[in-house]
């Protein structure tokens, strides 16, 4: 019994003394690859217009369609937002209110540039029916024949640009900015380009961060 015993555990410990532990090693799994993000899905942002625009040139297609779509591309300087206007890039959006858009007496002479009485762009000349200063009705209405110079109204406004705005490289944003793109829109189109061009009599820079614009004489449309 002893002896069967003693084979019994001898070779339960040749078992054991013949078993083999496997450790695992401490390998370097080496540097881990940073994890790419998913591409974020494009975003499409949905506008219902009339018609498609030729042009979103600020100084271009001046349709409502044009207009709509350059409220989401161009910041001010007058936002529409549910119809209402509000200013971003000025002080505060020029009014007869604030006396920022004003009317003045000018003397013009044949040859210069003006607005008929009918809203046409034309040359001071024999012939040409015009709306004299302060006048506000067809009754009053006359025709160009040889004066020396006439009197006609002349609307001017002038632009308070805000301060503390930046372009987007942080270079401050400056009323002479508006003067060079008038310059450049000039240089493009020449005196044939769109309304707010064919109709400038005079775009200049003034003190304090201000800018003046002068329509022709005869022009009461931003007046009126």
């Amino acid at each position: 019994m002893l002896t069967a015993m003693l084979v019994l555990i001898l070779s339960a410990c040749a078992v054991e003394n013949n078993y083999t532990l496997q450790i695992p090693l401490n390998e370097d799994p080496g540097p881990l690859s940073t994890p790419v993000p998913s591409p974020e899905p494009k975003k499409i942002l949905s506008i219902c217009l009339g018609e498609e625009p030729y042009s979103l040139f600020i100084y271009g297609d001046q349709s409502p369609s044009a207009n709509i779509i350059r409220q989401a591309i161009y910041d001010g300087p007058v936002d529409l937002v549910n119809f209402e206007s509000f200013s971003t890039l000025l002080e505060e959006i020029p009014s007869r209110e604030n006396e920022l858009v004003r009317l003045t007496q000018v003397e013009v002479f044949p040859g210069q540039r003006i607005i008929d009485a009918k809203g046409n762009l034309t040359i001071l000349g024999n012939g040409v029916v015009f709306s004299p200063s302060g006048c506000t009705s067809e009754d009053c209405w006359e025709s160009f024949e040889n004066q020396p110079s006439v009197f006609l109204d002349q609307v001017e406004i002038i632009y308070p640009v805000k301060s503390g705005i930046v372009w987007s490289d942080g270079t401050p944003l400056k009323a002479s900015d508006s003067i060079f793109s008038y310059r450049v829109a000039i240089q493009i189109y020449g005196l044939g380009g769109p309304g707010k061009l064919r109709y400038t009599s005079n775009y200049e820079l003034l003190e304090n961060e201000e800018i003046s614009w002068k329509g022709l004489p005869g022009y009461l449309g931003l007046y009126s």
